[in-house]
């Protein structure tokens, strides 16, 4: 049985989202699947580590396409949709959340490997290094009491905004001091809640689970990777692409459950 036949929300949508809505989000999920599985095609095919990696990031871009265009899909046909897009606190300069663990899939993790590249990108580099060394097996509520921002952190604005993971993409909040509450909160007490839409952090639920199912079938690690490690793991050792394309499990998964 192909991975794609079994792919399903994280459990904590279960109770979230109506029937409707979650067979909507199993299709897309099958959607990203058969584009990420077709692209790995041309991906295997090409003759140079480099075409691989362009053709690796172009197939992202597409992905990434299909979950902005289903996102902003969401906010204008719900109703109030629009009211609620307007209402989102999300803004460059509010980083509450980049001091947060990000899961990535390998795919995620090459595409914005690529977006680090060039020599404007080495400080980048350089704190996606040390970010990494940190970060590859903190909890998430490790990484929420230490709040160690995120390599990809340059004078308050996401480095690599345009390739950022699922994860970031789907998160918004309508109210920047819940936020703040969360990354203040003392260790042991309970989180206060996020006032964020369900839609779009399950959108980003079912395009990791598309992803990684795609990887799956092709025989390639498909684990969940921390955002600043794996990265960090391409820029030091760029051959890890190849071992990865190879079918070698070349990313050093952490040590740490992948969040429900």
């Amino acid at each position: 049985m192909s991975a794609r036949d079994t792919l399903k929300l994280p459990a904590r949508f279960d109770k979230a989202l109506s029937p409707i809505i979650k067979a909507q989000l199993h299709a897309i999920g099958q959607r990203v699947y058969d584009l990420v599985a077709m692209a790995l095609g041309d991906v295997r095919a090409a003759d140079s580590d480099r075409l691989r990696r362009d053709r690796l990031i172009a197939a992202h871009t597409m992905a990434l396409s299909v979950f902005e265009s289903e996102c902003l899909g969401y906010f204008h046909n719900v109703a109030g949709g629009l009211d609620l897009f307007k209402s989102l606190a999300c803004k460059a300069g509010c980083t509450f959340c980049c001091e947060l663990r990000v899961e990535v899939t390998a795919l995620e993790a090459v595409a914005i490997w690529g977006a680090a590249a060039g020599p404007d990108m080495e400080p980048v580099r350089d704190a996606i290094i040390a970010t990494g060394k940190r970060t590859q097996s903190m909890s998430d509520e490790a990484r929420r009491q230490a709040r160690i921002r995120c390599g990809f952190l340059k004078d308050g604005v996401c480095a690599a905004y345009q390739s950022r993971p699922y994860a970031c993409r789907g998160m918004f909040a309508t109210d920047a001091r819940d936020c703040e509450a969360v990354m203040t909160t003392p260790a042991g007490l309970p989180l206060p809640p996020v006032r964020s839409p369900a839609v779009p952090r399950a959108l980003s639920g079912i395009f990791f689970a598309g992803v990684n199912a795609a990887l799956q079938d092709a025989g390639l690690q498909h684990d969940t990777l921390e955002l600043n490690s794996a990265v960090a793991q391409l820029i030091e050792h760029p051959d890890t692409f190849a071992r990865w394309l190879a079918g070698e499990k070349a990313f050093p998964s952490p040590s740490v459950p992948r969040a429900g």
